[in-house]
């Protein structure tokens, strides 16, 4: 398990990921951060998937600041899209 990061929209973009190579698997979070995700991410990856559990914008690792704008479910899935390029 690591954690990496990425740029999105000029912000820092955390996430935890296991594994090389395999299809990603994209894991969000609920209210929390990605870290919910770390009982699973070895298992999903023994398995040949490569499990990306993102911190979104301005929680856990990540960058950024949520807003009454950018907390909203299309803003958020909006960024997870443009993260996941």
């Amino acid at each position: 398990m690591r954690r990496t990061t990425v740029q999105v929209d000029g912000e820092t973009a955390s996430y935890l990921t296991a594994g090389q190579d395999g299809p990603a698997v994209l894991l969000l979070h609920g209210t929390y951060w990605c870290r919910v995700w770390l009982p699973v991410l070895g298992r999903l990856a023994a398995r040949g998937l490569r499990p990306l559990a993102v911190d979104l914008l301005g929680l856990g690792c990540s960058g950024g600041e949520l807003t009454l704008e950018t907390a909203t479910v299309p803003a958020l899935a909006d960024w997870v899209a443009r993260f996941s390029k």
